[in-house]
């Protein structure tokens, strides 16, 4: 039997990411400005439990990175402010759920990807937004 740490956990599809200077939750009507020099990224995708039993999303799951190397964690001010936000999401065993992860990055960052490594392996897998 392989170790828990040798087990992928999630399967992780995007739909889509577009930039944008204000986030907003429409049924709370509450909303975010990007800080001056900087844009939000929103990525909408698809996130399966690969496990057997309920699991929670992470916050600061997935880091994003741009095209200078640098490092962002998902915006710590998404929950309550955008739509389907993933943050401590309850994840049942094999059904997709659709979410979005926010972040906040400048706005010199003209290209952008999330970094995802697979457990138990030293395989590190890029997905390229812009």
């Amino acid at each position: 039997f392989p170790s828990h740490d040798t087990v992928q956990v999630m399967e992780i599809k995007t739909v889509s990411a577009k930039e944008q200077n204000t986030i907003s939750e429409s049924t709370l009507g509450s909303f975010k400005t990007a800080d001056n020099g900087a844009k939000f990224v929103v990525v909408d995708l698809v996130v399966t439990n690969l496990t057997n039993s309920t699991i929670n999303y992470p916050a600061n799951g997935i880091p994003l990175f741009d095209n200078q190397g640098r490092q962002y964690n998902e915006y710590d001010q998404s929950i309550g402010n955008i739509d389907k936000c993933l943050d401590y999401e309850s994840l049942v065993p094999g059904v997709p759920k659709e979410g979005v992860l926010v972040y906040e990055i400048p706005n010199n960052a003209t290209g952008y990807y999330l970094e995802i490594a697979k457990g138990g392996t030293n395989d590190v897998y890029r997905i390229k937004l812009k």
